[in-house]
């Protein structure tokens, strides 16, 4: 099983990664993994990973990078993480965009074990999602914030305390 922090940049083969796909041409496409709709079912196509150990009261943030494959069609990537008696419905990511989106999902599992992390597509024949870049951390995984607008987001990266700093300004709501 994988341990945590668990990064996949989808840059070997499948086989060597060790994912399954279902219903689906899942496919490695320039270092991106392809989930991909090829049948008259939009909702049946789905890839899952290795086992992934987590422990209970742990909070873990999972991210990854995710776009349409056909732009401005709608479709929805299903995240889930389970395990043999337990399933968490991460969230529902839907787009028409063939842009890449950040998407961020945080999981407090109640019982320790091995989890399987299951992406589901549900888009038209021949259409789904690119994903890439996908992280599952005890920690944000962001990069640190500072701009023109005067401000500043710290420590990078946190597991706790998150600090938010306005220069000449107050912070009104958060």
């Amino acid at each position: 099983a994988y341990s945590i922090p668990f990064i996949e940049t989808f840059d070997k083969s499948m086989c060597t990664l060790g994912w399954t796909w279902y219903g689906t041409s899942g496919r490695l496409t320039n270092y991106t993994f392809k989930l991909a709709n090829f049948n008259s079912d939009p909702n049946d196509d789905y890839t899952i990973s290795k086992s992934i150990n987590l422990v209970a009261g742990t909070t873990y943030y999972v991210s990854f990078k995710a776009k349409k494959v056909v732009n401005n069609q709608i479709g929805s990537l299903i995240t889930r993480i389970y395990s043999t008696n337990n399933n968490f419905n991460l969230g529902t990511y839907s787009t028409n965009s063939d842009s890449y989106s950040n998407v961020n999902y945080t999981i407090t599992p109640s019982v320790s074990g091995q989890f399987r992390l299951r992406f589901q597509v549900s888009a038209g024949i021949s259409d789904g999602f690119y994903i890439d870049d996908l992280s599952i951390s005890t920690s944000l995984n962001i990069e640190e914030v500072s701009d023109e607008n005067n401000f500043n987001v710290y420590p990078n990266p946190t597991d706790n305390i998150l600090n938010i700093d306005l220069i000449n300004k107050k912070i009104q709501k958060i």
